[in-house]
């Protein structure tokens, strides 16, 4: 019996009733009203990440410009320098070349200056070769005259010590 019982009454789980017909409508438009609102949040989200991509590829356009603009300012100021640098060199050794020259000109006319100042010494000491020269000459003349006159008196004063001897 009571599986006939059991055969002709179905278990409350399996029965339906005008309630769970109704909850099942419900839910069935809960489902719906939640599947429009997973897409309406999907497609607000696409919307979202489109906009930041947007956003993101202006941002890169303008990096984009902004580096360009940067890079044509380094190489202009690059080229500019070259040019300072190229100038500086070649005044640089217009400076160094006009210096060479003034250095060869102050070197010869110090050079001029030492041959003259040396002649006038060379000429000074020739003149005084020939005074000492003749300062010698004088004084060996005197130096002479002196022996002779002292050999002169030596033989006066021999004669005359003889003469009071004798």
């Amino acid at each position: 019996m009571a599986s006939r019982k059991s055969a002709k009454k179905a278990p409350k789980m399996f029965t339906f009733s005008q309630e769970a017909a109704e909850e099942r409508r419900v839910g069935t438009m809960g489902r719906a009203e939640d599947m429009r609102k997973l897409a309406e949040d999907t497609i607000s989200s696409f919307d979202s990440r489109e906009a930041t991509r947007a956003a993101l590829r202006q941002h890169v356009v303008a990096l984009k410009q902004e580096t360009a603009t940067t890079l044509h300012g380094f190489r202009q100021g690059l080229r500019t320098l070259q040019t300072d640098l190229k100038r500086k060199a070649a005044d640089l050794k217009r400076f160094l070349g006009n210096a060479s020259a003034s250095r060869t000109r102050d070197f010869q006319a110090l050079h001029r200056a030492i041959g003259a100042r040396l002649e006038a010494i060379t000429a000074r000491q020739e003149e005084r070769n020939r005074e000492v020269a003749g300062m010698i000459g004088e004084f060996r003349r005197d130096r002479e005259a002196a022996a002779g006159h002292w050999h002169h008196m030596l033989g006066t004063m021999a004669r005359r010590r003889r003469s009071m001897i004798a």
